[in-house]
């Protein structure tokens, strides 16, 4: 019999597979994340819980570089094509990124004393604003059009401040 954690963690595999819509993967992704934080474990399941929340994040990060490689396949295609059809995929990119600065908020600290469990939610910060700034560089460097690259010139700017004190912070505490 399979264990409810399976049946959910193979619900958003097919979510992903059947290609549903970016809100509703990611809406399901977060309601998985909170259904199975270690924090609402009881102890003997903190172990558990913990394994489900890396198999969760990794499946959701798969996905979202699944994305950010299409939108760069989409841009080789659309460099023939009109310019609206380009400006489509760089605002496809724009909202990836806006999505991954929103992951990173979503991502808290809390009441953790757990050392191993806030270097793994550090990391997660980083890995989320890593992927902002990828998809805000590549708007800037290859879009055309010039309001979408001055609103990713500012998102980026403050996406890479938060990174840049995040990782410091990171490398302050862990990499000693």
């Amino acid at each position: 019999m399979s264990s409810q954690f399976e049946i959910d963690f193979e619900q958003l595999r097919q979510m992903i597979l059947r290609e549903k819509s970016f809100s509703e993967i990611r809406k399901y992704y977060l309601k998985l994340l909170k259904m199975y934080h270690p924090d609402k474990a009881e102890e003997s399941k903190k172990e558990l819980f913990e394994e489900y929340t890396v198999k969760i994040v990794d499946l959701y990060q798969d996905y979202i570089n699944q994305k950010i490689t299409a939108v760069n396949v989409q841009y080789n295609k659309a460099a023939a094509a009109p310019a609206q059809e380009q400006n489509y995929a760089y605002i496809n990119l724009m909202e990836i990124a806006r999505n991954e600065y929103v992951a990173y908020k979503k991502i808290g600290y809390g009441f953790i004393s757990d050392p191993e469990e806030l270097k793994r939610r550090s990391e997660n910060h980083l890995k989320h604003l890593g992927t902002a700034i990828k998809c805000y560089k590549t708007v800037i460097k290859e879009c055309h059009v010039p309001e979408l690259v001055l609103a990713a010139r500012k998102q980026l700017e403050w996406v890479q401040r938060l990174y840049d004190s995040s990782k410091s912070a990171y490398e302050e505490s862990y990499l000693k």
